[in-house]
């Protein structure tokens, strides 16, 4: 839907239920991502994660997304 001046209030294409039901699902994004990765928070690296997992490093602010190369676990910045 869009307007004569150009506006669009959806611009991803979503309906007004489907834009409320992503935010909703952005805002509890720790809780969503539970069954899928594993998310930490913390001034040290995480032991234990697997591929994939997620490190927010509470002393920079940084995000990291863990990575396994043969048998070293590497925390990559996103």
């Amino acid at each position: 839907m869009a307007t004569n001046d150009g506006y669009s209030p959806y611009p991803l294409g979503l309906t007004a239920v489907q834009a409320v039901a992503a935010i909703t699902r952005a805002h509890n994004l720790s809780t969503e991502l539970l069954g899928y990765v594993k998310y930490t928070t913390s001034a040290t690296p995480p032991t234990g994660s697997k591929p994939g997992d997620i490190w927010l490093n509470s002393t920079t602010g940084k995000l990291y997304r863990a990575m396994v190369e043969s048998t070293v676990l590497v925390w990559l910045e996103v």
